[in-house]
């Protein structure tokens, strides 16, 4: 059983670069056996010699092998005279390569003749199917045994499992046998030349042998050499390629637009699928800090109360004491009203309804699932906004569609905030179905009335929507001129009718229609805008969002230009209207800007599909590298986010995973129904989950605390101070000074930094 094992030990190393390399094998004890192997070698070399002299084989064949041979006996030699250079095992992988370098040669001449190397060009270049001749036997069976040695070595050299290699070079074959029963059912001929479907694994053999000999690149491009992504990238290409074969046996007549059609919903539906997977494994399980909290708090208190205002009962000890008021209300809200002790949040009440219904519906874990919906509803409409933008239904047109889907899926900032219950993607998912309605309306009364609705809604949870109005109005104006008058007043009229319960909130919350709960105008600045835009051009053209697909976006402009113009303006003048207001706020963030991204993805992948379809039928080696670079941009762009399911290399503001919320759980057990906690910007969470009042001490003077604290205490309410910031170090120093502050518990929960409100997870201490 041992003897079997060590065999088969000796057949994989056989494939490793690092097993031929190794500089230590010259010097390892040699058997006996290595002289009788010296000996024999030398001796065939002799015979090759002999038979070329007398011209019995060809003089090349002859010896190249005579050559071979004579180098393994000196290899041999030199293991068994432990001479270093001469006897490292290199030196038999290379007699092997010239003593096979001949047949190798023949069949390359084979191939030649046979047109193979014409045919794998034009696979790769997807070129229209090849008319007249075919691979001879010979030649088809060398191809798949190179590929099948070739897979094995780029699989063992990455430490992969070998079945790896194998799997793969067995489902082309098995998807090549399938085309070629069917042809042979319907009585077509064989064309083995489709097993030119392999042609693109040549680039993971090359990316290999280069990693190993040392070749890199600086930067992100380094991952076009890298060996795995490179084995991905080609092993997808060709499984593309073979399934197209088979494709133009099954439908003979436009094979290629039928081809096209349905990799375009597997490649949306693939899409569909790894967003719910990734929402499964990296979605909140509770939420802190201040919008994220907010937004589901808006929420519950819409369903449970009524209405989307919080109480804060201990606002009532800030105003007796005459003390500041806002730390004792969440970041985010508003200060409560003296009387009702109610506050309203800063931010539009529109997203409590996506929330609140989660949460009447589904409980709790509905609050975490709401924005994982919301994300693949938007995702459609992405798809649909392309489809509208683009017009018809032609195979072109879908395949647009399913990568700008595939390309705002794949956004890191599009994953990172479908995570917690946020309004950026409801914003996204209204302004895109907005402007997909208005674009699509043609002169449709219903139509544009819904677009009007959704660019109320799209208002209610955000209030700088109202800014895309003229560009839904010019795309209305464009579908039917002769009617626009009116329609664009319809299209108003949903949208008032969409905005009138916000605006009736305003009026009964901040006693006008118009007046908000933000005061974030305040900060809005024309000096700081362009510092402001460069640091969103900046983020944006990061790899993991727009910065590969830069040249595609210019390529799309283009093509939208001469052939749909419509979108094209229209698009422009959302980015354009809403981009340059939001450049005036000196905060802005990615995710602000996230209602940008369908259309960034449209122009993307409307400059890819034309590129590719401007070289159709010509420039087949051009069309190659377009193909290849189309292929490495999207891994390069999404490898690392397509990975974060297993990984769980993720972080986002606001969001706590299982064990940080059952750390809440255990503060509620450690404390009294009527303790009050001191805390960071785990206030809301706390409140929320531990069911137990909340302050942030660090908002107040030393002596506004004490006097607070000293209140508490007189009213025989038990005090905890949570550990949750950096700020809270003042804080704890200064009750030490008046109190015994005793630990209680170490609990897992978001630690907080003292500038910019990030946080890591970490354990902090509760203190009594």
């Amino acid at each position: 059983m041992a003897s079997v094992s060590s065999w088969r030990v000796d057949w994989v190393n056989l494939l490793r670069f690092d097993y031929w390399l190794d500089p230590q094998s010259a010097q390892r004890p040699a058997s006996a056996l290595v002289w009788g192997f010296a000996v024999v070698s030398a001796a065939c070399a002799g015979a090759w010699l002999v038979l070329v002299a007398q011209r019995r084989v060809a003089r090349w064949q002859g010896l190249a092998l005579a050559l071979a041979f004579g180098m393994s006996s000196l290899v041999a030699l030199g293991r068994a005279l432990n001479i270093p250079v001469l006897g490292a095992r290199v030196g038999w992988l290379g007699a092997a390569l010239v003593g096979l370098a001949p047949f190798g040669v023949r069949w390359a001449q084979q191939a030649h003749r046979e047109g193979v190397w014409r045919d794998l060009l034009n696979a790769v270049a997807f070129a229209p199917a090849r008319k007249g001749g075919d691979w001879s036997a010979r030649t088809a069976f060398a191809w798949i045994a190179l590929h099948g040695v070739g897979l094995c070595v780029v699989a063992v050299n990455l430490n992969l499992p070998i079945a790896v290699g194998v799997g793969l070079w067995a489902s082309l074959g098995v998807i090549w046998g399938a085309g070629a029963l069917c042809r042979a059912l319907r009585g077509m001929p064989l064309e083995r030349w489709q097993l030119s479907a392999f042609a693109p694994l040549g680039w993971a053999y090359l990316a290999t042998v280069l990693f190993f000999a040392g070749f890199r690149v600086e930067g992100v491009l380094n991952g076009v050499f890298s060996p795995l992504l490179a084995l991905i990238v080609s092993g997808a290409l060709s499984l593309v390629l073979a399934l197209r074969g088979l494709a133009g046996v099954l439908w003979r007549a436009k094979e290629d637009a039928a081809f096209v059609t349905a990799g375009a919903a597997a490649l949306a539906a693939a899409t569909l699928g790894w967003s719910v997977w990734t929402a499964h494994a990296l979605r909140a399980h509770g939420v802190a800090g201040s919008d994220p909290y907010a937004y589901a708090q808006m929420g519950i208190d819409l369903v449970t109360r009524g209405s989307v205002l919080h109480p804060f009962p201990l606002a009532e000890i800030a105003y007796r004491l005459v003390i500041p008021v806002y730390p004792v209300v969440h970041v985010g809200y508003r200060l409560p009203d003296p009387v009702t002790l109610e506050a309203a949040t800063v931010w539009p009440p529109g997203y409590a309804v996506f929330t609140g219904t989660a949460y009447a519906l589904f409980g709790e874990d509905g609050l975490y699932w709401v924005t994982p919906v919301v994300n693949l509803l938007a995702l459609l409409v992405v798809g649909a906004l392309a489809l509208a933008a683009t017009g018809g239904r032609s195979a072109k047109s879908i395949a647009v569609a399913a990568l700008a889907v595939a390309l705002s899926a794949t956004s890191l900032e599009q994953v990172r905030w479908q995570m917690v219950p946020m309004a950026d993607l409801a914003v996204q998912g209204l302004t895109a179905l907005s402007l997909t309605l208005a674009l699509s309306a043609n002169g449709s009364p219903w139509r544009t009335l819904l677009s009007g609705l959704c660019l109320g809604a799209a208002f209610d949870v955000r209030y700088t929507q109202v800014l895309a109005a003229p560009a839904v109005a010019l795309a209305i104006y464009l579908g039917s001129p002769k009617r626009a008058a009116w329609l664009i007043a319809l299209c108003a009229g949903g949208a008032w009718l969409a905005a009138l319960p916000v605006l009736a909130y305003h009026l009964a919350v901040f006693g006008n229609p118009f007046v908000t709960g933000s005061e974030e105008l305040a900060h809005f600045s024309l000096a700081l805008a362009p510092e402001t835009a460069r640091q969103a051009l900046v983020a944006l053209g990061s790899h993991r969002e727009f910065g590969l697909l830069a040249p595609w976006m210019a390529i799309g402009v283009a093509a939208a230009w001469r052939a749909h113009r419509r979108a094209l303006v229209v698009f422009a003048l959302v980015i354009g209207i809403l981009g340059g207001f939001h450049a005036l706020y000196p905060y802005l963030r990615l995710r602000d800007l996230l209602f940008l991204f369908p259309m960034l993805s449209w122009l993307a992948a409307l400059g890819m599909v034309s590129s590719f379809t401007a070289l159709l039928r010509r420039a087949t080696l051009l069309r190659a590298a377009l193909v290849f670079s189309l292929s490495f941009v999207m891994v390069l762009r999404s490898m690392e986010t397509l990975a974060l399911p297993v990984t769980r290399g993720f972080e986002v503001f606001g969001r706590l995973i299982r064990e940080q919320r059952a750390a809440l759980d255990q503060l509620s057990a450690l404390t009294s129904p009527d303790a009050v906690v001191g805390c960071s910007l785990n206030s809301g969470a706390v409140a929320l989950y531990a069911r137990r009042q909340t302050f942030r001490p660090a908002g107040w003077s030393a002596d506004a605390l004490l006097r607070f604290v000293g209140a508490l205490h007189e009213a025989q309410r038990p005090v905890f101070i949570l550990d949750d910031g950096e700020e809270m170090a003042g804080v704890l120093s200064l009750l030490r000074q008046r109190y015994l502050v005793r630990p209680v518990r170490q609990l897992s929960l978001p630690f907080y930094d003292a500038v910019g409100g990030g946080s890591k997870s970490r354990q902090v201490w509760l203190y009594q």
